[in-house]
């Protein structure tokens, strides 16, 4: 395993959120909403994940972010899986 593919748990840098993975100067945080949120597709979403690109290997060193929001349905497995990156697979 390349380093920089390594996946790991940053959870703890975080005030509020499920769950959080850093590999390499890629960021996934998942966050539950206090309120739903509308989509663009009218469907209300209870989750945010929120992507960040990394000017360094630091969580806090963001280039830039971007978010997208999910339903329970729509994820429903995340915890059975290995890591925020296997959960979404937002990269090829």
């Amino acid at each position: 395993m390349n380093y920089s593919d390594e996946v790991i748990d940053v959870s703890d840098q975080f005030k509020t959120c499920e769950a959080a993975a850093r590999r390499g100067k890629d960021c996934l945080i998942l966050r539950k909403l206090k309120t739903p949120f509308e989509r663009f597709d009218g469907v209300e979403a209870a989750y945010e994940l929120e992507y960040r690109w990394l000017s360094r290997e630091d969580v806090f060193c963001v280039l830039g972010n971007e978010f997208t929001y999910w339903t329970a349905a729509e994820i429903k497995d995340w915890q059975n899986k290995e890591n925020l990156f296997e959960a979404f697979q937002l990269f090829a």
